[in-house]
């Protein structure tokens, strides 16, 4: 008789007609079924186990069944002695414990393909839904130094010679000093309980069905005590692996947490690093395991995707997943927006250009996609043309010059500039972020308030910026921001140096010619930005419909004289 077998009929009197060995880092666990088709999970402790956290184990399990979760959650069957938890000795002589679990019946994350916008809500609110049901449960074997928990993160330092690629030590580096740098400033701040620890790609289940949903979470033995925006950080570190865009599927993630549990401003602010501390505790862990078990490919079963999402994660501003999770969480994206749409209603700007354009002398044009005023597609994927008939425009309107709006989807984005692989396929950036100021080139382009030259840069690809300023301004009254100048002459950029003072109203360059201006018909795209998201000469001028990047920005529209 197998060890399976004895074990079920010596505790639980049970004649299983099928045990099934399942993967585990150091337990053996066994899938049971009987005869009454019934089926329950077999864990058999390694050696040294320690019964208490056993224990904490099931009185979790036990506490989230009298509570409305919404999850299928499994929870232990009492042995033939009325406990929960049994033991034996092997044949080492060691004691080993033994314990039942009811089956929850599902496909585990780590199968399911695709993971749909729909299918990371729905693991987020599962965290959520957890989170908040485990709010109240505490156990003495919670409260434990374990190397799992996020709050000990920076015993990986001990660890950084295991990484002998120069790329990874660069990504290792810049993690740990931004989580010394965001995190640690606030980590006392931070709300607590009991966490399970661990919604890794294999103890997320997913329901089998036309519309897959997460059911069930698994597995409580990372069960710790400690800060509770872990729970959700290390549902992303995994479920944000192998995706093209890991920030719009965080978002996904992160509305769903949100909608079970809502999180404060700062865990929201620290989400960002905690994500990337989550994935240096798992490479670290694989490398060590590595080099102390080179055996068991299970133990590096995440260590090359958590590279990888590491190295896409180090491409995105930590202020930006701020920004989008807050406003995956329905909060104002930027926090300093409402502050200087206040202090900017107060104030006055110097005019754009000469003539300056006011709602008397200037055309709005309709650059929307549908616009009856634009035409169709062959009347901007040619330049000259698109050139022609914006001058047509002109003329026909008898205005001094024409406006593109801020916040308008058009449809002569489509270069590859302004293509980029999504979750669900390629997607385009196609809303605008700025204002338009159609004037024949030459046309001198003024600052609209005193400060600095922050950065200057000439983008020269195809429909990109062409020579572009950007000028940093530090009111004394007022919140910091930033104002973008492109599409100039390249002649604008000549003499420019970082730092250098601009007055409001100075001139700083001139509107350029198609053939230097990115190939564009002459005008300025003028955009208000609140943080530059560690970017110098250039920013998005153009976003994703559906991520909301708009509302990062303040409305360029309140600056002008129009």
């Amino acid at each position: 008789m197998s060890l399976p077998q004895t074990l079920l009929k010596n505790q639980y009197n049970i004649d299983p007609v099928e045990i099934r060995q399942l993967p585990g880092e150091l337990d053996l666990n066994y899938y049971i079924r009987t005869n009454e088709n019934q089926s329950y999970i077999l864990k058999v402790s390694h050696a040294g186990e320690n019964e208490a956290e056993l224990d904490m184990q099931n009185q979790a399990m036990a506490f989230l069944r009298d509570r409305p979760s919404g999850l299928k959650l499994p929870f232990a069957i009492p042995n033939l002695s009325g406990k929960l938890t049994g033991h034996f000795e092997d044949e080492a002589g060691e004691i080993r414990r033994v314990r039942l679990l009811t089956w929850v019946d599902g496909k585990v994350w780590a199968k399911v393909n695709p993971h749909t916008p729909e299918l990371l809500f729905s693991l987020g609110k599962a965290c959520g839904s957890l989170t908040a049901s485990l709010q109240g449960f505490d156990h003495p074997s919670a409260h434990r130094n374990y190397k799992w928990d996020l709050a000990s993160f920076l015993w990986v330092e001990n660890h950084r010679e295991l990484f002998p690629d120069s790329e990874q030590k660069a990504l290792f580096d810049y993690f740990i000093e931004l989580y010394k740098s965001q995190v640690l400033p606030v980590l006392s701040s931070l709300r607590e309980s009991a966490n399970h620890n661990d919604a890794n790609d294999y103890n997320i289940l997913v329901s089998v069905s036309d519309q897959p949903t997460v059911i069930s979470l698994i597995d409580f033995g990372d069960m710790v005590f400690t800060k509770t925006i872990y729970e959700l950080a290390i549902a992303a570190a995994y479920a944000l692996m192998n995706k093209p865009d890991p920030l719009s599927a965080g978002a996904d993630l992160v509305r769903g947490f949100y909608s079970s549990f809502p999180l404060t401003e700062t865990e929201i602010k620290v989400l960002f690093p905690l994500i990337a501390a989550r994935l240096l505790t798992s490479v670290t862990h694989a490398a060590i395991n590595r080099r102390d078990h080179p055996e068991n490919a299970y133990l590096q079963i995440s260590e090359k995707p958590a590279w990888d999402l590491l190295a896409k994660l180090r491409q995105i501003s930590p202020a930006f997943a701020h920004f989008t999770f807050r406003h995956a969480c329905g909060m104002e994206p930027c926090p300093s927006k409402q502050h200087f749409l206040t202090w900017a209603s107060n104030q006055s700007f110097a005019p754009l250009t000469t003539p300056a354009l006011t709602y008397e002398n200037a055309h709005f044009a309709d650059f929307s996609v549908g616009s009856t005023e634009l035409g169709g597609n062959a009347v901007f994927e040619d330049v000259i043309r698109f050139d022609r008939h914006i001058s047509r425009m002109l003329e026909d309107s008898e205005k001094t010059g024409i406006i593109g709006r801020y916040d308008e989807a058009r449809p002569f984005y489509t270069t590859d500039n302004y293509l980029t692989q999504g979750n669900e396929g390629p997607v385009w950036r196609t809303v605008h972020l700025g204002l338009d100021v159609f004037l024949p080139s030459e046309t001198p382009v003024h600052a609209v308030y005193e400060g600095y030259i922050h950065s200057f840069a000439d983008n020269r690809a195809d429909r990109d910026y062409g020579p572009t300023v950007i000028v940093e301004h530090q009111p004394s009254d007022g919140p910091v921001f930033y104002t973008l100048y492109g599409h100039l002459s390249r002649g604008s950029l000549n003499g420019l140096t970082k730092g250098k003072k601009v007055e409001k109203g100075e001139t700083i360059g001139y509107i350029g010619m198609l053939s230097e201006n990115g190939g564009w018909p002459p005008h300025l795209h003028f955009q208000v930005i609140l943080d530059m998201l560690s970017k110098a000469g250039d920013f998005p001028g153009v976003g994703f419909p559906h991520s909301g990047n708009g509302s990062l920005h303040a409305p360029t529209h309140t600056v002008l004289p129009v």
